[in-house]
C-alpha cells in the first residue's frame, strides 16, 4: 500500500524542514499545498522531493487540505502540519505499521503529543484521526478545526486507535498559541455564524476564548454546549466537557457551581478520573487537604 502525505503550508520555513527530515523513508510521496507563502517555503518542501501546488488562500482550511487531496496519489492518506515530527524512535514502529496496512480501508488516529510552555499535562496527549484511505467522497469539513470523520463514518470506514506517536510542536509557544488563537477567533465566529448549531464550533469558540482568557465567553459557549444533544449522548464528551466548564467556573469565583458540576459528573460517569481529579485540585487550591484526600 502506497502512503501519501498530505499538508498544507504557508511561510512554514523555519518548521518544515524538521517535518520533512522526520518523514523520509517512510512515505510514499509527498504532496504540499502552499496558500501564499512570502518565504521560502515553496523551495523547502521541493528540497525534500515534494510536489507544492499553489492555492488562494479562501479563510477554509478544509478547501485547502481538499484540495491537497486531489493531488495526491496513494492508497492511504496521512496529512501532517508543517509544526509535527515523527520522532526518530517511532520510525521502525510506523514502517512496521505501514507494511502491515490493509486491502480494507480502515482509518487510524495517532497519539498527538502537544508540549505546552507552562501547560497543563492532562492536554498534552489525545488521539488524533492522522490517516484515512483516498477514497471518492472522502472529504475535509468545517473552515477551522476541520474533520474528515464525517465522511469516513457516512462510508462505514472503520477508525482505529493506533499507538504511534506524532510530535506537534505548534502550541509549545506561549506567543505561538495566542497568535493562533487570535486567528482561530475569527474563522470560528464565521463558522458560527454559518451554523449555529456545529458542536464542534462551539466548543472549539469556549476553549479558544479560555486560551486568549476571556473565560466569561468561554463559560457561555460552554453552557450552549452542554445543552446540545449530541453531548448529552456521548458520555466521555460531556464529562470533558463538564470538566471544562467547571474550572472556568472556579477561575470565575463561582465556586458551589463548580463543586456541584464536577460531583454531578462523578456520579454520572463514575469510573472517568477527571471528575474526582479536578474536585480534589479545587479543594487542594483552598487548603483543604483533607477533603482533596477524600476525594
Amino acid at each position: 500500500m502506497r502512503l501519501s502525505l498530505c499538508m498544507i503550508v504557508r511561510d512554514e520555513e523555519r518548521d518544515l524542514p524538521l517535518c520533512l527530515e522526520s518523514v523520509q523513508g517512510l512515505v510514499d510521496e509527498i504532496i504540499v499545498v502552499d496558500t501564499g507563502s512570502e518565504d521560502r517555503t515553496p523551495e523547502v518542501a521541493r528540497e525534500f522531493g515534494a510536489k507544492v501546488y499553489p492555492f488562494r488562500w479562501i479563510n477554509d482550511f478544509a478547501a485547502a487540505r481538499n484540495e491537497s487531496l486531489r493531488h495526491a496519489t496513494g492508497d492511504y492518506i496521512l496529512w501532517l502540519d508543517a509544526d509535527d515530527v515523527i520522532p526518530e524512535e517511532e520510525r521502525e514502529r510506523f514502517l512496521e505499521w505501514k507494511k502491515d496496512l490493509p486491502e480494507r480501508p480502515t482509518a487510524y488516529k495517532f497519539i498527538l503529543e502537544s508540549p505546552k510552555e507552562g501547560g497543563d499535562f492532562l492536554n498534552e496527549f489525545c488521539y488524533q484521526l492522522r490517516v484515512f484511505p483516498r477514497l471518492p467522497g472522502v472529504r475535509f469539513i468545517r473552515r477551522i478545526h476541520e474533520s474528515v470523520v464525517e465522511s469516513l463514518q457516512a462510508l462505514k470506514v472503520p477508525i482505529v486507535d493506533y499507538d504511534l506517536r506524532i510530535l506537534h510542536r505548534g502550541y509549545s509557544r506561549k506567543e505561538e498559541m495566542e497568535r493562533k488563537g487570535r486567528r482561530n477567533l475569527k474563522m470560528l465566529l464565521t463558522a458560527l455564524a454559518e451554523d449555529p448549531t456545529d458542536s464542534t464550533v462551539l466548543w472549539h469558540l469556549s476553549m479558544t476564548y479560555n486560551l486568549l482568557g476571556n473565560k466569561e465567553r468561554s463559560a457561555h459557549y460552554a453552557e450552549l454546549l452542554l445543552k446540545d444533544p449530541t453531548w448529552q449522548r456521548e458520555r466521555v464528551w460531556r464529562t470533558a466537557l463538564v470538566c471544562h466548564l467547571a474550572n472556568l467556573y472556579r477561575d470565575l469565583g463561582r465556586r458551589e457551581e463548580a463543586e456541584e458540576l464536577l460531583q454531578e459528573a462523578m456520579r454520572e460517569d463514575p469510573d472517568n478520573p477527571l471528575p474526582p481529579f479536578f474536585l480534589a485540585h479545587l479543594y487542594l487550591k483552598e487548603g483543604d487537604h483533607k477533603k482533596a484526600f477524600l476525594v
